[in-house]
């Protein structure tokens, strides 16, 4: 992640905008505020908001970057019941 001019960064190339209330953890997992990190690139972990937007980023340090990627797990959600169509009354 490129940090250009906040709120507006450059993720694996392409234009991004952190959220309003994003958070950022430097390399001992310390949170700092937005504008210390202004102008710099790093290596992230981040997570989006229901908007799509950077709610969460977590710069890696060198030895966290060089870890293999481990794949995110995917949740399916199970088919509707019947007893989720049934009416109730009182």
């Amino acid at each position: 992640m490129k940090f250009i001019e906040l709120p507006d960064v450059l993720l694996n190339g392409k234009p991004e905008r952190l959220a309003h209330a994003v958070r950022v953890r430097d390399e001992r997992n310390a949170i700092v505020m937005p504008g210390v990190v202004n102008g710099r690139t790093a290596v992230v972990n981040y997570l989006r908001d229901a908007r799509g937007q950077v709610r969460e980023v977590w710069i890696l340090s060198p030895q966290e970057a060089a870890l293999p990627l481990k794949p995110v797990p995917t949740t399916r959600r199970p088919a509707p019941s019947a007893d989720a169509t049934a009416s109730y009354t009182h």
